[in-house]
């Protein structure tokens, strides 16, 4: 018999050297263990032998299904399958592997041939689990935003399909709520053991590296808990945060309107602390707060007040600069601002804040107001 044509080409190459060599005990043993690999592949389970059968197959809720379990002729052949695949193991694998065999080509051919028909039944059978299903209650429109049902979702997750999961959700990010889907990521991130965490994190650091719409900037800070901004690749980290600054420089606030100008820089709040680019970030910062453009300033006390009431207990030498310079010249907004603070931030810059004098408003004229009066 040509048993190469009569079998899966994955189960031959699982056992043609054995059984080519006519080592037919060993390639009856090779087909049995390519067969427990199917199974715990497919139902997401580590265990061997009869217990990885009765994981798999048995009981009222079997993670691996042939049918759907509705008649009793269903239960009957999921039932019949379980014990001819624990016979499997217990007369021809557990035997071969504990005392000598010496199995003939015909032996092999018949078992092997046997296994084959098991392996196509398996292949076709339907998991507990369904990643596609599962992705599609992930971008549910009813999904809660909770960590309680986040956590809960993700209980179903396999061990081994987490990182699968990830990989889908995060490349169909952009198709989702983005409020939501932080409360899922955050939950999955914490389940993902360390080699599945640095893969994710370069999964991140890839796209941020090639990426320039705003929006999807805007979906990775709100997905990416914080804590890892510092697990991104230098790189791609510096290119985000020199962005994001930029944002911040283009930043007002106006009550009026929905959407105000440097939006995007107001997701990473929770990131500054992680910030390479530190220097620029406070310099960006508190040249909006400084401003004596009052849109500027309401940006930075609107989305930054944290960060700046952080950053007035102890100045470095250029936000002091920036600070006092704005007294100097009257900046009301400024002063308002610290007035209102803790003693411990005032005393920073006691002598500019006694000092402070509000400039009188000056009379344009614009009445008598020519071109003639251009200066340019």
């Amino acid at each position: 018999m040509n048993l190469e044509t009569k079998i899966d080409s994955e189960l031959w190459k699982e056992i043609n050297s054995s059984y080519e060599n006519k080592r037919f005990t060993e390639a009856i043993k090779e087909s049995i263990y390519f067969l427990g690999d199917l199974i715990r592949n497919k139902a997401n389970l580590t265990s061997d032998g009869v217990t990885l059968i009765g994981q798999a197959f048995g009981g009222k809720n079997p993670k691996l299904r042939i049918n759907k379990l509705q008649s009793e002729t269903d239960i009957n052949e999921q039932n019949g399958l379980e014990q001819i695949l624990r016979g499997i193991f217990q007369l021809i694998r557990n035997p071969r592997s504990h005392k000598k065999y010496q199995d003939n080509s015909d032996d092999a051919d018949t078992i092997i041939l046997f296994i084959n028909y098991l392996i196509k039944t398996i292949e076709k059978s339907k998991s507990q689990f369904s990643m596609e299903g599962f992705i599609e209650r992930v971008f549910d429109k009813s999904f809660v935003g909770s960590d309680k049902y986040a956590e809960l979702l993700i209980k179903e997750i396999p061990e081994k399909k987490k990182l699968d999961i990830f990989i889908e959700a995060y490349k169909n990010k952009d198709s989702g709520d983005g409020k939501k889907l932080k409360y899922f990521f955050k939950k999955l991130f914490e389940k993902l053991n360390n080699e599945e965490l640095k893969q994710t994190l370069e999964i991140i650091s890839d796209e941020l590296m090639r990426i320039n719409d705003d929006k999807l900037i805007r979906y990775n800070l709100q997905i990416l808990p914080f804590k890892y901004w510092t697990g991104i690749e230098e790189i791609s980290r510096l290119r985000i945060e020199n962005r994001i600054i930029e944002s911040i420089d283009e930043g007002k606030y106006f009550d009026f309107k929905e959407t105000n100008e440097g939006w995007l820089a107001t997701w990473s709040t929770e990131f500054l602390e992680y910030f390479v680019l530190e220097e620029e970030l406070g310099l960006s910062i508190f040249s909006k707060f400084c401003s004596s453009d009052k849109p500027q300033h309401d940006y930075a006390v609107q989305y930054f007040s944290s960060y700046i009431n952080q950053e007035l207990r102890n100045p470095n030498s250029n936000i002091k600069f920036l600070i006092e310079d704005s007294l100097r010249y009257g900046n009301i907004n400024v002063y308002n601002y610290l007035k209102n603070k803790s003693d411990s931030i005032k005393k920073n810059f006691k002598s500019s804040l006694d000092e402070f004098t509000e400039p009188e408003e000056q009379d344009n004229g614009s009445d008598d107001f020519t071109d003639d009066d251009i200066p340019f």
